[in-house]
């Protein structure tokens, strides 16, 4: 069907001129209960299952510069659709709903839900609330902030014979079975009045001013009921950000984060940005599966053609056509099965745990962990393999003990400074070796534990002739800790020492000759 020849058809029938006027018509047909409009809409997009006013809305309407609107792809709405079923939903929350596509999907397989849908811009909730009195869907509307949590107005949809009915209500604040949502991406916000006080960020802290991405995640997850899902669709920056490691980190050490899903590009048909879908619940969530959808999708070409008339010519007389990626029905059951039964697939999926994700700095991007079949043997480059040594370094080191070397040698500590010091020569080897062949590592040597032969500097003891069994306690698990930190350096050790092999073998990388210093080789 072409979109030209709908959005006509329906303005004319609306009795509307330009699109501009069409916000505020649809809101009188639907305050009014105008059957007729729903008629006239229903014999041009019979299929309830298709949000064609997204479409329209899309077109020729959107904001993409101020409210960042980038309506959500069918095929990732149905995959978020998917991600958040379970047995005990009743009440959906779609935060920052638009014009309803999500809601749409979800609604697709289970028309008994109830919906909560949130969204902030009024030009859009006429659109909204037409989609759901359409559908006959069960729902409250709330036009508001969801950060600020401001409500500007509340509406509800009652069930009808065929339509539904639309009212004004007062607010009422709910909790939600399941959530979706794909929230505008990478914009600024302002932290509440009571900032770390608000209970949605007083365990995690408050995300950075300069991006709500997981002020959104936040909020949604305070939203939910102690047996609920989610599933967020963000820009792949909100993976690897310096800024948001802290929130990461929140999630999933305390087991909120169920899975992380790169998504193909090019999947969005008004922004190229790469995405993802995070899958998050209240409950432990033990292991967290990782999963690169990237070469899931069908490519797809699109083409909608303008019209041309005196009113809104610029939209109109454009040719839209483009090439985006879709998910299939079969690729989005398979993420979803993956992430439900926690498979591992080479190329694919990978199950990892809360160290894992440690070990990494809780970067959380799915290539990083997932194991590769019939590649190439090819070395990471040696500043990323440089980087990640510096990263376990300074985690090794956040914790310092300085011990009596009589109590260090009755707890087995004195093996561990002795690790550090055959470690430490290691280190200093490397660093001598880049040199040579003019690289400048800079590894820093180990200072976790210092030997001392007066008492304790760092950790008193009351009792001289007695350590405490706490002590004890906590020696073992340093001990541990850091002999796990140690087999994971020597990991890198050997990679940058199999790395640097065929550098030196192809002549790439030169090592002096006697007589040539290091500073001219550099």
């Amino acid at each position: 069907m072409e979109l030209k020849e709908t959005a006509d058809k329906f303005l004319s029938a609306l009795g509307c001129d330009t699109f501009s006027e069409l916000p505020d018509r649809i809101m009188k047909a639907v305050m009014d209960g105008e059957i007729k409009a729903y008629e006239e809409y229903l014999k041009l997009c019979p299929d309830l299952t298709v949000d064609w006013m997204q479409r329209i809305y899309q077109f020729y309407l959107a904001d993409r510069e101020e409210k960042k609107q980038d309506f959500t792809p069918v095929s990732l709405a149905k995959l978020v659709a998917k991600l958040t079923e379970h047995k005990e939903e009743k009440v959906v929350y779609d935060c920052c709903t638009g014009s309803g596509a999500l809601t749409i999907q979800k609604w697709n397989t289970n028309h008994n839900l109830k919906f909560v849908c949130e969204e902030l811009d009024e030009n859009v909730v006429p659109l909204l609330l037409f989609n759901l009195a359409v559908r006959n869907i069960d729902a409250t509307v709330i036009n508001g902030d969801v950060l600020a949590e401001s409500h500007d107005k509340t509406y509800r949809v009652i069930p009808g014979k065929d339509h539904a009915q639309v009212k004004v209500v007062d607010y009422k604040n709910f909790k939600a079975d399941s959530a979706i949502a794909n929230p505008p991406y990478n914009i600024k916000w302002e932290w509440p009045i009571i900032g770390e006080f608000d209970p949605r960020f007083t365990e995690s802290g408050l995300p950075p001013k300069s991006n709500a991405n997981y002020a959104f995640i936040l909020h949604i997850l305070s939203k939910l009921k102690s047996n609920g899902r989610m599933a967020v669709i963000l820009p792949n920056g909100c993976l690897t950000s310096d800024p948001e490691q802290n929130v990461r980190e929140y999630l999933v050490s305390n087991g909120k984060m169920e899975s992380v899903i790169m998504l193909p590009d090019k999947m969005f048909e008004s922004t190229s940005i790469p995405t993802c879908i995070l899958s998050l619940t209240p409950k432990d969530n033990e292991n967290i599966s990782m999963i690169d959808a990237r070469e899931s999708a069908e490519k797809f070409i699109r083409e909608q053609r303008g019209g041309s008339t005196d009113a809104d010519v610029t939209h109109r007389a454009r040719i839209y056509k483009k090439e985006i990626n879709v998910l299939k029905d079969d690729s989005i059951n398979k993420i979803t099965a993956t992430v439900h039964k926690k498979s591992d697939e080479a190329d694919f999926s990978k199950t990892i745990d809360v160290d894992d994700a440690m070990m990494n700095s809780f970067v959380l991007t799915p290539s990083r962990y997932i194991e590769h079949k019939n590649a190439e043997v090819e070395h990471r480059p040696l500043s990323e393999i440089a980087n990640d040594i510096h990263r376990l370094s300074v985690v090794k080191n956040a914790v310092k003990v300085t011990i009596n070397e009589t109590i260090a040698k009755e707890l087995g500590f004195d093996d561990l400074a002795e690790t550090m010091k055959e470690n430490n020569d290691l280190i200093a080897e490397n660093n001598r070796n880049m040199k040579k062949i003019g690289i400048n590592l800079d590894l820093q040597t180990d200072r976790y534990i210092t030997m001392s032969r007066s008492r304790v500097l760092k950790i008193e003891l009351t009792d001289k002739n007695d350590v405490p069994s706490v002590f004890r306690i906590i020696m073992l698990l340093m001990t541990q800790r850091c002999m796990f930190f140690n087999d994971e350096e020597n990991k890198l050790m050997r990679e940058l020492r199999d790395a640097l092999l065929p550098e030196l073998m192809s002549g790439r990388i030169r090592v002096p000759m006697d007589g040539e210093s290091d500073e001219q080789e550099a």
